[in-house]
C-alpha cells in the first residue's frame, strides 16, 4: 500500500471529516493518524488491476467458448450455480441434439473495466465445453 494522500495537523474537525469521506468512503483508503498527519493509504494501480484479476478468476472459469460465470443470475433474477446447478441440463439438452447456448465472456481489460457485459458474448454448446465444465467441477471438488 501506498500514500495517497495526507492532511498535516492542525486541522479542523471539519477538514478531517471531508478528508476521511473524500480518502475512505469514497476511494476505500486506510486512514491512519499520526503525530503529524492524518494520512490514506490505498492500493497502487497495479496491485488494483491483480486484485481484479484474482477475484476475476474466483468468479468465472475458462473454457474453449470463453470464460463462464459461476454464479448466474437468471431472467427472474434467481441466481444458480452454473457447474451444480445449469451443467446437468445444459449436457442433457447437448446429448439429445438440441441446441444450447450460453453466455461467456472474454478475459477484460482491467485497466479501464466499465462494466463486464460488453465482454460477454452468446455461444453454442459443444460436447468438449460440457467435457471441459466437467473437468472444472471435478477440480473444484478436488482441490487441495
Amino acid at each position: 500500500m501506498e500514500m495517497k494522500a495526507e492532511l498535516l495537523k492542525p486541522y479542523s474537525e471539519n477538514d478531517r471529516l471531508n478528508f476521511i469521506v473524500e480518502n475512505n468512503h469514497k476511494h476505500g483508503c486506510v486512514i491512519k493518524e499520526t503525530d503529524l498527519a492524518l494520512q490514506a493509504f490505498g492500493y497502487s494501480d497495479d496491485e488494483i488491476k491483480e486484485q481484479k484479476i484474482q477475484q476475476f478468476k474466483k468468479d468465472f472459469f475458462e473454457t474453449t467458448l470463453g470464460y463462464i460465470r459461476r454464479k448466474v443470475t437468471m431472467a427472474n433474477g434467481d441466481t444458480k450455480d452454473f457447474l451444480s446447478d445449469l451443467l446437468p441440463t445444459i449436457a442433457m439438452g447437448v446429448n439429445m441434439g438440441q441446441e444450447v447456448k450460453i453466455i461467456a465472456y472474454d478475459m477484460p481489460d482491467f485497466a479501464d473495466l466499465k462494466s463486464i457485459e460488453e465482454y460477454q458474448h452468446s455461444e453454442l454448446v459443444t460436447a468438449q465445453f460440457v467435457q471441459e465444465c466437467f473437468v472444472q467441477l471435478s477440480n473444484d471438488f478436488n482441490l487441495k
